[in-house]
């Protein structure tokens, strides 16, 4: 009974220091909240991935940013956040995401939504998917 009591201490010990820990994080750099650039009604989103906490989330992005410069996420109406890394023509999809799952590009499970829903760009910055401007 010692035992069971002593090990019970040991992983309620862990949790709180787990706890601790997680708590005195710095705050996520670059997260924001701006609009989600409308695609569209032939396009599509790219995802990726996707992760209940945006901390998560923007580490998944940052690790595609180096072949996908618009590697973005966004947040989902469930609370969750979508990595996405392009935006795919509906003509295209198919091909795209068979050809970029057999070069490893992507993982497996990706595939291209609509994403309507989205409710705003939680990272980067700076919206990779804003039309560019022509400085006229």
């Amino acid at each position: 009974m010692k035992l069971v009591r002593l090990a019970l201490f040991a992983l309620l010990s862990a949790a709180g220091f787990a706890h601790l820990a997680v708590a005195q994080q710095p705050p996520v750099s670059g997260a924001v909240k701006r609009s989600v650039t409308p695609l569209r009604a032939d396009e599509f989103w790219l995802q990726v991935a996707s992760r209940e906490a945006l901390t998560e989330a923007i580490a998944v992005a940052e690790q595609y940013r180096p072949r996908f410069p618009r590697a973005a996420v966004l947040q989902a109406p469930n609370g969750w956040y979508a990595i996405v890394v392009d935006v795919v023509r509906n003509g295209e999809v198919k091909d795209t995401l068979a050809r970029m799952k057999a070069s490893g590009l992507i993982p497996d499970d990706s595939y291209a939504t609509p994403g309507k829903t989205f409710l705003w760009i939680a990272w980067p910055d700076i919206d990779p998917y804003a039309p560019v401007s022509s400085g006229n």
